[in-house]
């Protein structure tokens, strides 16, 4: 059912911060569960009010048309977004169009700023891949925010060009985004949580007039994609603000953490960044493992906290105080944020090397190599058939002759990660094949800056070439050195003879973990045994578990 249904528009213009508002929609002027919303074209200059503002001089004639079921105000009351009413999207074809409409064209050659809160309220009945938050003349020749349900990352899209955010929204909490564009530049950046995330360069394709504007879904691939969740505060202004700028909270405790709680981190290094309260001057910054015990840091005055190295496979918790000396009230106490890790912390997978001599950068070869080259193999070079790389499109080959190397060719390199002796890691990981000619040994040594250890993995114990396997390296084989500062590792093709070629990808250190699949193994613990017999009998035609 299509409803056009018309209100007063209200203008805002009495904060300098929204003189160069071009439209404003706040929602506040609907109540709880019903409301009405609408344009109009006789708007009252200097009248301070909430609504829906758009500029008088924007030449919009059409009224927004109501297609579907109607978009339900909702006091979803959030300590990011300000006001204390949202619109709430989810249902089929849910959403608001602005047919035609001029006010949010996007022009080249003028600056712009796009900015609302969005939350979303998990996957709707809607269940395409792409969600659209709001789209113009989608997706060919306009732009518009749309969600992607498999990352959980949101994405602006201008005329077929993409960037992308880092913020996973399947958090189920409110954030900002904003979008800004300077005047005839081909520069665009995206920020979430007052944050740059992404930029796009290099864009220049023209100015976008014409097409409909949709609010909480879109129309794209001949079908409405429908947004599961809430918009507040949208606005469009005509300069690329600043963050300083930007529609701002106002609450007295920190908000907006990053990374975003519930997060999984694969990087052992972690900045954690966030807002301040209004009145905060510092911050008590709390942290660790056990939400209800929490361990104070330090006091900063600075808005973000670098982590000591982390542990994989492992959930932390923190919070931030807002401090403000003079005030009874002080400190704010902030929500516990979570995040946790990957159970496994990538060294190198060789994706990032362009050029060999930029593996040459982190890479050290064996003086005589026969290939001095670097030795980095390109998506072209085959063994046996298949690429000599394991995933992705990038390798790393160690050509070797004994008898030249002295039984050993290496190559070297030092991990950004060195703190190995963090709880439950266990294993170095790294997938390996062979040329057919190839016999050697694979030998890693590890350096703690003092003293080295090195351990072996024997060619025979493959039991085939040319095929890649997972090989793995015991961390307690690796003795009399400090595993909590490893500063190189070595790669050796080694022996007593003969000449070849080894392929190495995918380093990586590993917790504890089954090497194999167990026939048997029912309880998860990497071993047969009277365990397993036990959950069997505990679990005996429970929810038709066993026969």
């Amino acid at each position: 059912m299509i409803k056009k249904i018309i209100f007063t528009c209200l203008f805002l213009m009495a904060a300098g911060v929204y003189a160069d508002t071009i439209a404003y929609i706040s929602f506040e002027e609907g109540s709880d569960g019903m409301g009405s919303i609408g344009v109009c074209p006789d708007i009252e200059p200097n009248y301070v009010e909430p609504g829906w503002v758009l500029n008088p001089y924007s030449d919009d004639s059409g009224y927004p048309v109501l297609s579907g079921d109607f978009p339900q105000y909702v006091a979803d009351v959030s300590e990011a977004a300000p006001g204390n009413l949202a619109m709430s999207f989810g249902a089929s074809l849910n959403c608001v169009k602005f047919e035609n409409s001029l006010t949010f064209e996007w022009e080249e050659n003028a600056s712009k700023t796009i900015e609302f809160f969005l939350k979303r309220n998990g996957d709707g009945p809607d269940q395409s891949s792409a969600e659209f938050i709001c789209v113009k003349n989608f997706p060919d020749y306009g732009w518009g925010f749309s969600f992607d349900r498999t990352s959980g990352l949101l994405r602006f899209t201008i005329k077929g060009n993409m960037i992308t955010s880092t913020t996973d929204f399947r958090d189920g909490e409110w954030h900002h985004v904003a979008v800004t564009h300077v005047a005839n530049s081909a520069h665009y950046d995206l920020y979430v949580d007052y944050r740059k995330e992404a930029e796009l360069n290099d864009y220049s394709g023209g100015s976008i007039s014409d097409g409909d504007f949709y609010l909480g879904c879109g129309y794209g691939w001949t079908s409405y994609r429908v947004l599961n969740g809430s918009i507040d505060e949208f606005r469009i202004s005509d300069v690329a603000l600043s963050t300083d700028d930007f529609v701002m909270v106002t609450q007295e405790k920190a908000s907006f953490p990053n990374p975003n709680t519930g997060r999984l981190l694969s990087s052992m290094f972690a900045t954690l960044e966030w807002q301040p309260g209004d009145l905060a001057m510092s911050h008590d910054i709390y942290f660790g493992t056990d939400p209800d015990n929490l361990v104070f840091q330090e006091n900063t005055y600075e808005l973000s906290w670098q982590c000591p190295p982390l542990a994989p496979s492992t959930t932390y918790y923190w919070r931030v105080d807002a401090v403000a000396y003079g005030f009874p009230q002080s400190p704010w106490v902030g929500d516990v944020w979570t995040f946790s890790t990957v159970d496994s912390i990538l060294l190198d997978d060789f994706e990032d090397y362009d050029a060999e001599s930029d593996l040459d950068k982190v890479w050290s070869f064996s003086e005589n190599d026969p290939n001095t080259n670097a030795n980095l193999q390109h998506p072209d070079l085959v063994v046996d058939g298949d690429a000599v790389y394991y995933e992705g499109n990038r390798g790393m080959k160690i050509i070797y002759d004994l008898a030249v190397e002295t039984e050993e060719s290496t190559a070297s390199f030092s991990p950004e990660y060195k703190y190995w002796s963090s709880d439950g890691i266990k294993v170095l990981s790294m997938y390996v094949a062979f040329a057919h000619d190839s016999v050697a040994d694979v030998k890693v040594t590890l350096n703690d800056g003092v003293n080295s250890s090195s351990s072996v993995y024997r060619y025979s114990e493959l039991g085939w070439n040319g095929q890649w396997n997972e090989v793995n390296f015991v961390l307690s084989d690796f003795v009399g050195i400090d595993l909590g500062n490893i500063e190189l590792v070595t790669v050796a093709a080694t022996g007593a003879v003969g000449t070849g070629r080894v392929y190495i990808d995918d380093l990586k250190l590993n917790i504890s973990r089954c090497m194999a699949e167990l026939k048997g193994d029912l309880n998860g613990d990497c071993a047969v045994d009277l365990s397993d017999i036990a959950k069997m009998a505990s679990e005996w035609q429970v929810d038709n578990n066993w026969p």
